[in-house]
Order: structure tokens, then C-alpha cells, then sequence
């Protein structure tokens, strides 16, 4: 009885106003299943630090290019430089392409 006298409330309701809260509804329902599966298989700071790791290596791949914080000792065949030997290294983009100037003592 009850819950016939608030169903039909709900189908008095404008039809906008039912498909915009049906729309909330499942808006909320997924935000909610999302929320439970983070809890069961979040990201844990391993998976975390591996990902880091693995964006660091595409990035790499990609251009070719180290870190300038990071001695590479592979070396790289089609322009690039392999290990600098240097107390101070500096690429300088000019007009005619990249220059790299070098401080040894």
C-alpha cells in the first residue's frame, strides 16, 4: 500500500524529470561500482613506481634521448650521443639544428 502510493507519485512526475533522475541514478550506481573494485584492486604503490618505470622507458624509446641526470653508456646509432665524458654538457637548439657544446678539463 505504501509503496503503491509512492510509485505513483513517481509516474505522475513530468517524463523529463524521471529520465534526469534515472540519468543520476546510474550515474551514482557506476561512480559506486568503481569505488568498490578500487577498494579490492586499487593501485598500490608498487604498481604505482612500475608504471612510472615503464612511462620513463616508452618516453625513451621514443626519442632516443637520456635524462640529462643519467650517464647512458648505450650507444645510439642514428644522431644521438652516447656516453659525454664531460664536465659540462649543453644542447643549444640554433637555426642550423642542435649544437652541443662541451666543458672538459
Amino acid at each position: 500500500m505504501l509503496q503503491d502510493r509512492y510509485l505513483n507519485k513517481l509516474k505522475e512526475l513530468p517524463e523529463p524529470i524521471r529520465q534526469f533522475g534515472g540519468l543520476v541514478t546510474i550515474t551514482v550506481i557506476v561512480i559506486l561500482s568503481f569505488a568498490i573494485l578500487n577498494i579490492f584492486w586499487g593501485q598500490g604503490e608498487e604498481l604505482v613506481a612500475k608504471m612510472k618505470k615503464e612511462e620513463e622507458r616508452i618516453a625513451q624509446d621514443m626519442t632516443g634521448e637520456y635524462p640529462l641526470d643519467r650517464a647512458s653508456s648505450d650507444p645510439i646509432l642514428w644522431g644521438r650521443l652516447g656516453r659525454v665524458l664531460a664536465t659540462v654538457t649543453v644542447i643549444v637548439e640554433t637555426q642550423q639544428g642542435q649544437t652541443l657544446l662541451m666543458l672538459s678539463e
